[in-house]
């Protein structure tokens, strides 16, 4: 490290503590979502701060750095070097060796430091400003009408009620065509089969279902968004802002465990804050996908369905579901992700297990439980 005399003289007692925590809220730029990290430096006994920096993920700062910064031009005081630095954790102590001009370095807790990152917390909580510009929101900061997201909800509300996670498999896909907002052979997947995370998921295509998440292989889209979510919360797990959206506006609400989320991913596996499209285009799927299960439930319980293709339209939108995917355009895209080998039968047949006390596939009558449910656990 450079030279940064003049420097006070040297003070015995005088210990620096260096932390970096992670700040609790999110914020937006354009369509990204960024989460910052705080670094503090602050100087013991006294409990002088020296130093505070929000680090922007995509700019990194090394903790290195806002040492030399808080060296060169502490918060208080002239520059000084402090008789040693005690930091929380070997990783941070590591990232400071060699570059702390010798100064030694302790590795201990920092429960001042802490006590300070929880008070300028409380106190941006505080602030009506810091609340607007970090506090989760489904307007967007004012870009989404209310009436929009009111319409969401309704959506989200009538799909709840019609649980379908309870009939249909995550690989049971269906096709969602939208032109008024250039969807074209999308790919619409139920979750909560497993009671885990009840929704609805529109991939761009059929090839993004089949990666998503791969670390093989990336989507196919080279930019925008790949998939749309729209899932449920427990309410005691939202954040209080959202749920004083929604008692404000009156949005309409299913149960305690319906409380609709939507994200966004796009080809780097980062969440995209929502605009009023994404908001039109999930509440067009969930009432459409509402309605053709409504009549078509039995394609999801039968092995090999015959495709059945509707159209729905409501005001400016129109919107094609088909069901199942057509099994020659999952091959395809298996095919072009060089796995030929690899074909998911599971896609192909659209056939879900039956449950214990569902007619058994052997055709002998008898209840699953009773027939072959004990046979076929032992080939799991």
């Amino acid at each position: 490290m450079p030279s940064l005399l003049p420097f006070t003289p040297l003070d015995q007692n005088r210990e620096w503590l260096g932390g970096r925590f992670p700040f609790p809220d999110t914020f937006r730029d354009g369509r990204g979502v960024i989460q910052p990290d705080v670094i503090i430096w602050m100087e013991m006994p006294r409990g002088v701060l020296l130093g505070v920096t929000l680090v922007d993920p995509r700019k990194p700062v090394s903790f290195a750095e806002t040492l030399e910064d808080a060296l060169r031009s502490p918060k208080e005081g002239s520059p000084r070097r402090p008789a040693r630095i005690r930091v929380p954790d070997e990783r941070t102590a590591g990232e400071l060796r060699g570059a702390a001009g010798g100064i030694p370095i302790v590795v201990a807790a920092v429960p001042e430091l802490d006590a300070v990152f929880t008070e300028l917390i409380e106190k941006m909580d505080n602030d009506e400003e810091g609340k607007k510009a970090t506090q989760p929101t489904y307007l967007g900061g004012g870009d989404i009408p209310a009436t929009v997201v009111k319409d969401f909800f309704s959506a989200a509300a009538l799909l709840f009620r019609a649980t379908p996670w309870r009939h249909v498999a995550e690989y049971q896909v269906l096709r969602v065509d939208i032109p008024r907002f250039d969807i074209e052979n999308a790919c619409l997947s139920v979750i909560g089969a497993g009671r885990e995370s009840l929704g609805i998921l529109l991939f761009r295509s059929i090839h993004d279902f089949l990666t998503f998440g791969s670390t093989a292989v990336s989507p196919s889209v080279t930019g925008g968004i790949v998939m749309r979510s729209l899932s449920f919360d427990r309410k005691k797990g939202m954040p209080l802002s959202l749920i004083r959206e929604i008692e404000q506006h009156r949005w309409p609400i299913a149960g305690a465990k319906a409380y609709p989320a939507l994200i966004c991913i796009d080809k780097e596996m980062s969440p995209i804050e929502p605009e009023e499209e994404d908001y039109r285009i999930m509440t067009a799927c969930a009432h459409v996908f509402a309605a053709f299960f409504a009549s078509h439930r039995r394609i999801f319980a039968v092995d090999a369905p015959e495709q059945v293709c509707e159209v729905f339209s409501a005001d400016d939108v129109t919107v094609t579901i088909t069901a199942p995917y057509d099994p020659d355009e999952i091959a395809e895209a298996d095919r072009a992700l060089g796995d030929d080998d690899a074909l998911d039968d599971d896609l192909l047949e659209m056939q879900p297990p039956p449950g214990k006390n569902d007619p058994c596939p052997c055709g002998s009558g008898k209840k699953y439980k009773k027939c072959h449910f004990e046979s076929d656990e032992g080939l799991r």
